[in-house]
């Protein structure tokens, strides 16, 4: 099993890096396929583990075969390779859930060794954007090393979510990686990434403020006094820079972050006037599920998205489980909402609170394509009380 413990380690490390275009296969994509070669030559004589994996995530299974069914049909009226493909996305995740399932119960260095490569990642990404090494989306937005400014973004998001997953197991400190990982979400100017990272430092707030509270209660005069010299301080360089430059450069810094204008934008097209331009709902594609709504009941399939002619676009939508539910009706929905509750239900707040961010980003983006979605959601039942007697050291 090392060689597949090796091959899971370098798709990890190359999954930021896109060769070719997006929505086919990358380099990290051909060693998670290698290793499930040799994850089931490996159990060849010894099939339990395997069907353990299939047994325990059967629900995502299930769910599997429900988009097969229902892109079958809907690949047999139009003849659209798109909707197989769109199942195909599903299994090749699923093997990965398997893999990882299976490492994640049997060796607990897996898991130590998974938080080392994606923070070396998130210091390659980072030394990428200040040596120019990275790719620009155009003047304004980054995207690093991947093919588009909200992959990149989502990547750090993600990343920074297993490290905080990973941090609560190991006690280390997680503040300069969440301080990365905003920097980088910032040159992304990835609203929906924003709002995820911000929800998520929100949460973690309020478990911190939980825990110093007594701290703050035995020192409250000292960290008075402290503030009080410190915003002193801030208040006498504030006012230097307003009587010396005609605008403070900071707040001019400020106004001019990308990623603020577009948030800006975003916000402005939430109204409802009819002004012509296209709404932020009707850009993600939900007016897909206002027009169309009786696909909720049995599914659109995943594909040719042109026949819904009265939405504003012809794409898909950029939702995730909003997506999940047009594409494939209620059912399979909350199958898959099931499979999510019985691997997160018996965890404390202080992890749950990495998939309620996500899952709050997920309304702005799609993510069902992105292994790491998922594979997060596996992990999170080893940080149970349960789930932590589940890992052996092997």
């Amino acid at each position: 099993m090392k060689i597949v413990y090796s091959l899971l380690y370098l798709y990890l490390l190359f999954r930021p890096y896109y060769f070719f275009s997006s929505g086919g296969l990358q380099i990290s994509d051909l060693f998670l396929i290698l290793a499930f070669i040799v994850f089931l030559i490996a159990k060849k004589n010894n099939k339990s583990d395997f069907y353990n994996e299939i047994k325990e995530n059967r629900l995502f299974l299930i769910f599997i075969l429900c988009t097969l069914l229902i892109n079958t049909v809907y690949f047999l009226i139009y003849n659209q390779f798109k909707f197989i493909l769109s199942t195909i996305y599903y299994v090749f995740i699923f093997l990965a859930i398997i893999l990882f399932s299976y490492s994640f119960r049997n060796n607990e260095k897996f898991i130590s060794n998974m938080e080392r490569i994606i923070k070396l990642n998130l210091v390659i990404q980072l030394i990428f954007f200040l040596t120019g090494l990275g790719r620009d989306y155009d003047a304004q937005r980054y995207m690093g090393t991947f093919n588009d400014p909200n992959q990149f973004a989502y990547y750090i998001l993600i990343s920074y979510s297993y490290i905080y997953l990973i941090n609560i197991k190991t006690r280390k400190s997680k503040f300069i990686w969440l301080l990365i990982s905003i920097f980088m979400i910032i040159q992304s100017s990835s609203t929906g990434m924003l709002m995820g990272i911000t929800a998520f430092t929100l949460l973690d707030t309020t478990t911190i403020i939980k825990n110093i509270a007594g701290f703050l209660r035995k020192n409250l005069k000292s960290i008075l006094f402290i503030l009080f010299i410190g915003l002193f301080i801030i208040a006498i360089v504030f006012l230097f820079e307003v009587i010396t430059t005609r605008e403070s450069a900071i707040i001019s810094r400020i106004k001019n972050l990308n990623i603020l204008k577009r948030l800006e934008d975003k916000i402005s097209r939430t109204k409802t006037e009819d002004t012509g331009a296209m709404s932020i709902w009707e850009e993600r594609g939900y007016d897909k599920i206002y027009y169309y709504p009786q696909y909720m009941l049995f599914g659109a399939g995943e594909g040719f998205y042109s026949r819904f002619s009265k939405a504003r676009h012809n794409n898909e939508i950029h939702a995730t489980f909003p997506s999940i539910l047009f594409y494939y009706g209620i059912i399979p929905l909350v199958v898959l909402l099931n499979w999510i509750y019985k691997n997160i239900k018996n965890e404390p707040f202080n992890v749950k609170i990495v998939y309620i961010a996500l899952f709050i980003e997920s309304f702005t983006l799609l993510n069902q394509r992105q292994a790491l979605f998922w594979l997060i959601i596996v992990l999170g039942k080893y940080f149970s009380k349960e789930g932590r007697n589940m890992i052996s050291e092997k």
